[in-house]
């Protein structure tokens, strides 16, 4: 390596600052100067970028050449001070400091991550997340009493459907080339009646269920009707009479007459919290699948929308992903860890 290469190779973005400087003050164009400096050191030379950087900080009168926007330039007292400050401004965001370095020091200083916010069912206050864990609690306490009494526990819940659900942007992705566009799904114009679906869930998977006839809502009259005709099927295919049902705390589900229909064939009720679809297994572990193989079907009528439906329920269970009731220790758990959020 002879010298010149020798003194190319020790230039420092320092020193490189000090040429655009000079090029400066000859009232060169940013190009020509970013031009004359690869000249001189080919390689090494400073982006097109930083060079438009610096010859727009020399123009309006700055005559430093030390680099102060963070990075092995940047002093500790300087960087400390700039810490601080966004530390106490990281709520408003309102800094003074440019985008870049409030983003290096968040990631390399702070040790942050930027995540994607989840939506949440309800804004917990301290009564519900205090009335979530006692309630877990209390499960977990029988749980461990008698853990055999989940396989012996279903859930019962209600969701809306309709003749056509949108599919949702997983269903809608596909495999292309890179240089093919996307294909179009125009949005359907279909507004069928929604009609309301009340479904049970064992240890087993989906139980039983019922498609409500249109424009009928779920009632203390219904849902001890709906318990009526389908529990004594149930029952009869288990070995032991002492069940266990788990359903939310909708007014219907605490009829006095849904009372008594349970009391009567002695099926015991786990505690279920108020805002709590993430510890209701149907709500985390079932109707999104279910209804994810709905989705994008145009069904012409009723008829066909539950023969379809019949069809899902019936794939769900052979997959065996119907397993929801077996993970609700888990998330008592979860829920008691966490002091009562949302898992």
């Amino acid at each position: 390596m002879d010298y010149q290469e020798i003194l190319t190779e020790s230039v420092s973005d320092e020193e490189q600052r000090v040429f655009l400087k000079f090029c400066a003050i000859e009232g060169c164009s940013n190009s020509v100067a970013h031009s004359n400096l690869v000249k001189k050191v080919g390689n090494k030379a400073l982006s097109r970028h930083t060079v438009d950087y610096w010859m727009s900080k020399f123009r309006s009168g700055v005559t430093s050449c030390k680099d102060s926007r963070g990075g092995d330039h940047q002093d500790e007292a300087r960087k400390a001070e700039r810490i601080e400050k966004i530390q106490a401004e990281l709520a408003t965001t309102k800094t003074g400091i440019p985008e870049t370095t409030v983003k290096r020091i968040l990631k390399n200083d702070l040790k942050l991550k930027k995540l994607l916010g989840r939506w949440v069912p309800h804004e917990l206050t301290e009564v519900n997340m205090e009335h979530r864990v006692l309630a877990c609690k209390e499960n977990l306490r029988i749980h461990k009493k008698t853990p055999t009494i989940i396989q012996r526990t279903v859930s019962i819940d209600e969701t809306w459907v309709s003749l056509y659900m949108e599919p949702d942007k997983n269903q809608m992705r596909e495999w292309r080339r890179s240089d093919e566009p996307p294909s179009k799904a125009p949005k359907q114009n279909i507004h069928g009646e929604k009609r309301m679906l009340i479904m049970a869930m064992d240890f087993t998977g989906i139980a039983f269920w019922e498609l409500l006839p249109e424009k009928t809502t779920v009632t203390g009259e219904v849902y001890r009707k709906f318990l009526g005709k389908h529990l004594p099927n149930w029952l009869g295919t288990r070995n032991s009479q002492h069940l266990w049902l788990l359903h939310d705390n909708a007014r219907p589900h605490k009829h006095k007459d849904v009372k008594e229909l349970l009391a009567e064939k002695g099926i015991s009720v786990w505690n279920h919290p108020p805002y709590s679809p993430d510890i209701s297994p149907l709500d985390y572990g079932c109707f999104a699948q279910l209804k994810r193989e709905l989705r994008g079907i145009k069904h012409t009528g009723w008829h066909e929308f539950e023969r379809a439906l019949k069809a899902a329920v019936k794939k769900l269970n052979d997959s065996g992903s119907m397993n929801a009731i077996s993970k609700l220790p888990k998330r008592w758990q979860a829920v008691v860890d966490s002091e009562g959020q949302y898992i």
